[in-house]
């Protein structure tokens, strides 16, 4: 993996901590922001692995729109 996409990658991973701990939803919460922010750049950049975190994604927002109604 390239020095570029580890750094990248903390830093959506901190963004996503912050977020998730203000908002008192780290586990779901944050799991959401940081898959979210990974699949736009690696799909930016046309990376195959955006799919897998796009899946990840669509998955715990379904998840969450359903405990929601």
């Amino acid at each position: 993996m390239n020095k570029k996409y580890i750094i990248i990658t903390l830093m959506c991973l901190i963004i996503s901590i912050v977020s998730g701990i203000i908002s008192n939803d780290l586990l779901i919460g944050g799991t959401i922001l940081l898959t979210g922010l990974l699949c736009a750049y690696f799909a930016s950049e046309g990376k195959k692995i955006n799919y897998i975190l796009g899946l990840i994604n669509y998955l715990l927002m379904c998840y969450v729109a359903f405990k929601n109604n």
